[in-house]
């Protein structure tokens, strides 16, 4: 994917790691593969447009499940999450679909998405348990944690601000350890 993260950084302009993390996080196939059919955007554009409060969601549970990020999945634990609290399923069960998802186990997948329906259906219509599903699918294929979010944060903050207020030092350290093919 050759997306560029440039524009929705300067769609966020993020004051935090959490919002850096939710930048690194969203800006991945899972969640930019995934398109509304209504809205016609992926996760990404959508987080953006309810942060900034032209857009909100549409399955009204998820505001209560994941309100930190506006109802869009940001992070492999809200698949959990929405696993076990919608869909009514046990812990173990959860945490399988989140790594059935994860690692692309297909007939596992299979196998608790009726478990999933069922136990939404008791909360939304069949038709929203079947998008979330959709959704928690797509997202969750190349979906990060949020841990693995913030390290990477982390490290491209610290990276990105010695670049810029130590540019000789920088680029003299990244040329030190660079392979000879790198450069």
């Amino acid at each position: 994917n050759t997306t560029s993260v440039t524009p929705f950084v300067q769609a966020i302009r993020p004051k935090s790691i959490v919002e850096l993390a939710t930048i690194t996080a969203l800006v991945r196939p899972g969640p930019l593969d995934y398109i509304d059919h209504e809205t016609g955007r992926n996760m990404a554009e959508e987080y953006i447009e309810r942060k900034l409060g032209r857009s909100g969601s549409d399955i009204e549970v998820l505001d209560r499940l994941i309100p930190e990020t506006y109802s869009v999945l940001v992070f492999q634990e809200q698949i959990t999450k929405i696993a076990k609290e919608l869909g009514k399923m046990s812990i173990a069960d959860a945490e399988n679909v989140r790594i059935a998802m994860g690692k692309k186990k297909l007939k596992l997948m299979d196998s608790l998405k009726p478990k999933f329906i069922e136990g939404a259906k008791q909360t939304i219509s069949e038709e929203e348990a079947n998008k979330v599903w959709d959704m928690m699918a797509t997202f969750g294929r190349y979906g990060f944690n949020k841990s693995h979010s913030v390290a990477y944060s982390v490290i491209g903050y610290a990276c990105a601000f010695l670049k810029h207020h130590y540019p000789l030092e920088w680029w003299s350290a990244v040329l030190t350890n660079a392979d000879t093919k790198e450069i």
